[in-house]
């Protein structure tokens, strides 16, 4: 009796050093990983199964399943991320306000269609007529301030508010796996239509003209896919963009609806009104969001470090300075080039 008390002792002294290494360990990886948001758990952060039917003492099944921990730690790649662990992590919030009215000052079109001019084929209005699709529809205009500017980084800039104002919620479906406070139905729009697998995305950015060659090569492939292309109207347009209401709504949760073919059929309207309304979606997916190695996609400063500062908008204000008088004088207030 006394050698089996002893031994109980002994493995209890066992099984409480086991516990206190494991939750070491597990306090170690918990401060050095990025926080994921509510996709992550500990399950996800271990995988302690063991092969069914393995018949092992409790101690021994703890420390190889502490060795499996550490193993799977050391194997991990480093987060190919950076810090932030929202989109709008350290952004200057008031900078992002000054920038989003960029918007709302742009009168660069001054346009408003015919309510016949919905319904007709768009190609009609447009294709081998000396017509601006974009402004003739009044499509964003600083897509057109952009164009005109020959800098597709001009299209992006307003909209960092939006982006960085997402609930902090990752979403997770077999199509799409998102960080936390990743605007879910743009990233989806941005991995359908493959933008976020181009390669040197910054060196294309920069570039008017391969954005424009881009953004041809982009409807080119859409035309093959969606053949009623030619039938596409405004009213389509507007359809696919409130898809059951789904679309600009804060929760940006993905609607059973918008799917990849639904994405086909909303950028093919895109290319009917004009392929440089393409190039800037495509300089909006480029600047703002990312595929991490693992799949997710990311957005903001979970991608870009000085994402929205100073450093990555102040050369592209210039066409904005004749819309809002005082812009240069205003952005200077700011003062730090890394806000």
């Amino acid at each position: 009796m006394q050698c089996v008390v002893q031994s109980l002792l002994k493995l209890a002294v066992a099984v409480v050093a086991a516990l206190a290494s494991a939750a070491e360990d597990y306090g170690k990886s918990i401060a050095s990983a990025p926080d994921d948001g509510d996709e992550v758990t500990c399950h996800d952060r271990f995988d302690n199964s063991m092969d069914d039917g393995e018949d092992v003492y409790p101690v021994a099944l703890l420390q190889s399943s502490i060795l499996h921990q550490r193993r799977s730690l050391a194997e991990r790649p480093p987060p190919p991320y950076l810090e932030a662990r929202l989109p709008g992590a350290g952004a200057n919030e008031d900078y992002l306000r000054i920038l989003q009215t960029l918007v709302t000052n742009t009168t660069i079109c001054n346009t408003l269609p015919k309510y016949s001019d919905m319904s007709r084929p768009m190609l009609e209005i447009t294709q081998g007529q000396q017509v601006d699709g974009p402004c003739f529809f009044n499509y964003w205009p600083t897509c057109a301030l952009a164009h005109r500017a020959r800098d597709y980084m001009v299209y992006p800039i307003p909209f960092g508010l939006f982006y960085s104002s997402m609930p902090p919620t990752s979403y997770k479906s077999q199509e799409l796996w998102t960080l936390p406070g990743v605007a879910a139905l743009d990233a989806k729009l941005c991995h359908d239509m493959g933008w976020l697998d181009v390669p040197n995305p910054d060196e294309l950015l920069n570039d008017f003209d391969k954005m424009n060659k881009q953004a041809n090569d982009t409807c080119t492939s859409l035309r093959q896919e969606v053949p009623e292309y030619k039938n596409l109207t405004m009213l389509d347009f507007n359809k696919y963009v409130n898809v059951v209401g789904t679309w600009s709504l804060p929760e940006q949760r993905i609607s059973p609806y918008a799917n990849q073919r639904t994405m086909q059929l909303y950028e093919n309207i895109k290319c009917n009104m004009g392929t440089y309304a393409v190039a800037c979606d495509i300089a909006n997916c480029l600047y703002t969001f990312c595929k991490l190695e693992d799949g997710r996609i990311g957005s903001g400063r979970q991608c870009r470090k000085n994402w929205m500062g100073k450093e990555d908008t102040v050369p592209h204000l210039k066409p904005y300075e004749s819309f809002i008088p005082g812009l240069p004088e205003i952005v200077r207030s700011f003062g730090s080039t890394t806000l």
